[in-house]
C-alpha cells in the first residue's frame, strides 16, 4: 500500500465558515488538517450566497468551525441541509463554534432595543477582531482536533500551543506600539472593526451605516459628520469592499482620518496556509499608524 494514501486519510477534513477561522484551524491543525473555507466569494460573509459548490468537502467534513452569534445564518444552515453530514449538523458531535465562552463587546438585548438586532441578534460577533479572542480559539481548537483524533490528541495539544504562544509574543509587541493610539476615537463603516478598538484602548463613536446593509441617507451622513467635528473624531474605518466615496467626503469634512482595515482574512476554497493572522491584524495596526497624509 502507498503509504502516502495512509497519511492522506489520517488527516482531518474540516469546513470553516470565514478567512479568519480557515486560518486558524490549518495553523492550529498544521499538516494533520484538511481545510476548506466557505465564504470564497467575498470578504464580508454577511453577504455571502452559499451559492458555492461544496458538497463534497461538506459530505466529507468531519469538523465544522463557525463563527457562531447568527454571524452565518443567513446561508451556512442551507448548505447544512443539502451536505446530510449528521456529524457537522446542529448538536452534531463535529461542530465547533468558536464563539463560546467568548465575552461580548455588544451582548443581547431584548427585541426592539436597537437596530442593529436584526443583523446581530446574539451580539456583536466580530470578537476575533481583538488577537486576545484567537489566542483562546486556537487553544479551544488544539482540544476539539484532539478528540476527534485521540492517536493524534498530544500533535495536536503541542501544535496549537505552540500557535497560541507565538501569537502571545506577537501582541506583546504590538501593545508597545499601539500606545500611541489609547484613548483617540473613530467611527467605523459598519460595527465589524469595534472589538478591534476595544483592544487598541480605542473610544468609538458611532457607526457610518444608519441602518445594517443600507447606504446611510445624506441627512444622516450631515448629522455624523456634525457629531465628528464636534467630538473631534480622530479616525474614521472603512473596510476595502465598502462604498468608498461617501466616507471620503465625510472624512474630508470632519477632519478625521481616512483609514482602510480589514476585518477577514481573505478565504481560498481549499485553505492551505497557515500563520496569516497575525499578518492581518499587524498590516491593519501598520494602517493606523501611519502619519496622516
Amino acid at each position: 500500500m502507498n503509504p502516502n494514501a495512509v497519511w492522506a486519510a489520517a488527516v482531518l477534513p474540516i469546513v470553516a465558515s470565514t478567512g479568519i477561522l480557515s486560518d486558524l484551524v490549518k495553523t492550529a491543525g498544521g499538516d494533520q488538517v484538511q481545510v476548506t473555507c466557505l465564504a470564497t466569494s467575498t470578504l464580508d460573509p454577511h453577504l455571502y450566497s452559499g451559492r458555492n459548490d461544496y458538497g463534497s468537502a461538506l459530505n466529507q467534513a468531519e469538523l465544522l468551525v463557525q463563527n457562531g452569534l447568527a454571524y452565518e445564518n443567513t446561508w451556512l444552515p442551507v448548505l447544512l441541509t443539502k451536505a446530510n453530514n449528521p456529524k457537522i449538523a446542529a448538536q452534531g458531535t463535529g461542530v465547533f463554534d468558536a464563539s463560546e465562552g467568548m465575552t461580548l463587546l455588544d451582548p443581547p438585548k431584548k427585541e426592539g432595543a436597537r437596530a442593529w438586532a436584526d443583523l446581530h441578534p446574539m451580539g456583536d460577533p466580530h470578537y476575533l477582531m481583538d488577537p486576545r479572542n484567537a489566542v483562546k480559539v486556537l487553544r479551544t481548537l488544539g482540544v476539539k482536533l484532539g478528540e476527534l483524533r485521540p492517536e493524534q490528541k498530544a500533535y495536536f495539544a503541542v501544535q496549537s500551543e505552540k500557535a497560541a504562544r507565538q501569537l502571545e509574543a506577537k501582541i506583546r509587541g504590538w501593545q508597545k506600539r499601539i500606545k500611541p493610539l489609547e484613548g483617540k476615537s473613530f467611527v467605523s463603516y459598519h460595527p465589524s472593526l469595534n472589538y478591534f478598538g476595544a483592544w487598541l484602548g480605542m473610544r468609538p463613536e458611532g457607526v457610518f451605516e444608519s441602518r445594517p446593509g443600507f447606504a446611510p441617507e445624506p441627512s444622516f451622513l450631515r448629522a455624523l459628520t456634525d457629531q465628528m467635528k464636534k467630538k473631534r473624531v480622530t479616525y474614521l474605518w472603512i473596510e476595502p469592499w465598502r462604498p468608498q466615496a461617501s466616507a471620503k467626503i465625510v472624512a474630508q469634512k470632519s477632519k478625521a482620518r481616512l483609514r482602510e482595515l480589514s476585518s477577514d482574512i481573505q478565504c481560498e476554497k481549499e485553505y492551505v496556509k497557515s500563520n496569516q493572522y497575525s499578518g492581518f491584524i499587524e498590516k491593519n495596526i501598520d494602517t493606523l499608524l501611519r502619519k496622516f497624509n
